[in-house]
């Protein structure tokens, strides 16, 4: 028996006032990250002179662990896959982090077929300003 999910990808639209929309796609839903242009202004710059972000990654991912355990069961078993620093909204100085984490691996069922096929999981990003704020996101249900 194979069990396969929807591998989700974490897609950005830029927008032309500075901001822009992440998506992911996990478990039948799409999660829409909205950076505002207010979010890009309050949240400190990373200036080019400066060799460190002023958010450190850990705190980055502790953030968006946080609002993960706000939707997920099981929040502190999924596994962090990676961080990035992408710039945003056309300035020179304006980043974010995109944090994102792959589910727990699913339980077989009980088939007695022996060892169970490959699994997809898919993985979620969540987006994390400088001043360490993870975007709220909005979720809505999606049909392939």
């Amino acid at each position: 028996m194979f069990l396969v999910l929807v591998l989700a990808t974490l897609l950005q639209q830029p927008s032309p006032e500075g901001g822009g929309l992440f998506y992911s796609y996990v478990d039948g839903m799409r999660w829409t990250f909205n950076v505002r242009p207010d979010d890009v202004r309050r949240s400190p710059g990373w200036a080019e002179s400066d060799d460190q972000p002023p958010l450190a990654p850990r705190a980055a991912v502790r953030s968006a662990r946080a609002l993960l355990r706000t939707y997920m069961e099981r929040a502190d078993e999924w596994r962090l896959s990676h961080v990035s620093l992408q710039p945003i909204g056309g300035k020179a100085d304006a980043w974010i982090y995109v944090v994102e984490f792959v589910p727990p691996i699913p339980k077989p069922p009980n088939s007695g077929r022996g060892v169970m096929g490959s699994i997809m999981r898919s993985p979620l990003s969540v987006v994390v300003m400088l001043d360490g704020t993870a975007i709220t996101p909005d979720r809505q249900p999606w049909r392939e």
